[in-house]
């Protein structure tokens, strides 16, 4: 069983990215939505960090960025810097759906989508109509926004 002393002092996995969350700015929040898209799926803790940073390194840290940069470069050398090998075609189609929805239903803008829900469980559904996002990694991202 786990040590609660311990786990409360462990550092949340945005901390660990360098993403600060209290910022509070949609900056922070699509980084942190990037890395739960990436955390969410079917590949190791490893490689979702380092597919990550891949994007950091290469300034692709905003959905229109993203979008110009367009499936081939967030394939290779951004999934391929990762260690993506398996998932890399369908994790890139993913990436670039949930930023063209992003784009087209809330300007760009993971504020929005909290603005525009009614409610907690209307900001669950929200997330969940992104392409490829199910429950666990709606429950990734909105579990280290909960406190903010």
């Amino acid at each position: 069983m786990p040590d609660p002393a311990r786990l409360e002092c462990s550092r949340l996995y945005s901390e660990e990215l360098g993403i600060d969350l209290s910022a509070q700015t949609d900056a922070e929040y699509f980084r942190w939505f990037l890395a739960s898209l990436l955390f969410g799926g079917h590949i190791g803790e490893t490689i979702a960090r380092r597919t990550y940073h891949s994007f950091c390194h290469h300034r692709l840290t905003t959905p229109r960025r993203i979008l110009a940069a367009g499936w081939d470069f967030v394939v290779n050398p951004i999934m391929r810097e990762g260690g993506y090998v398996r998932y890399d075609f369908s994790k890139s189609d993913q990436i670039l759906r949930d930023c063209q929805k992003l784009v087209d239903e809330y300007d760009g803008s993971l504020w929005q989508v909290h603005e525009t829900a009614r409610d907690a469980n209307d900001l669950e559904s929200r997330l969940l109509a992104f392409y490829g996002v199910g429950p666990v990694t709606a429950n990734i991202f909105l579990r280290e926004l909960r406190p903010l």
